[in-house]
């Protein structure tokens, strides 16, 4: 359902509910990072930050060391399964993206919310993209980019 390459590994998420870890060098199986209780949707890494951030159909996002292959936090908050993740650089924000029409900023360096726009759009989010530092676009089931 998800992937993302950091460096050379590529993570992959699956309806299994675990990310699986492979080295794209050889193509070897390095490891399973297990936790979340629904498929895993999305994920977005933070290299700065030597994180890896997956969200899932069990409406939570997990942060991930990638030093110690172990969740680091858990964010709650919203209501429907996360389908989006987005990261950007200035500042270190997480961005992500529900089926219950919302779209949350997380701090990543302290790992806390920042702030919750409800009903962004009249449906649910399916894209986050970072335009420039500081600003972003969304578009939504709904066939409206914000």
């Amino acid at each position: 359902l998800s992937l993302c390459t950091v460096g050379d590994v590529l993570f992959t998420g699956a309806q299994d509910c675990n990310i699986m870890i492979w080295d794209l060098n050889n193509l070897q199986y390095i490891g399973t990072l297990p936790g979340h209780g629904g498929a895993v949707k999305c994920m977005a890494a933070a290299l700065s930050r030597k994180t890896l951030c997956s969200g899932s159909q069990d409406r939570t996002i997990k942060v991930w060391s990638l030093e110690s292959f172990s969740c680091t936090k858990t964010f709650l908050g919203h209501r429907s399964e996360v389908n989006v993740l987005t990261i950007l650089d200035s500042p270190e924000v997480l961005l992500s993206g529900s089926e219950d029409r919302s779209i949350r900023v997380w701090d990543i360096v302290s790992l806390t919310l920042l702030a919750s726009l409800e009903q962004a759009h009249y449906s649910s989010i399916v894209a986050i993209e970072a335009l420039r530092p500081g600003a972003f676009m969304t578009a939504s089931s709904d066939r409206s980019i914000k």
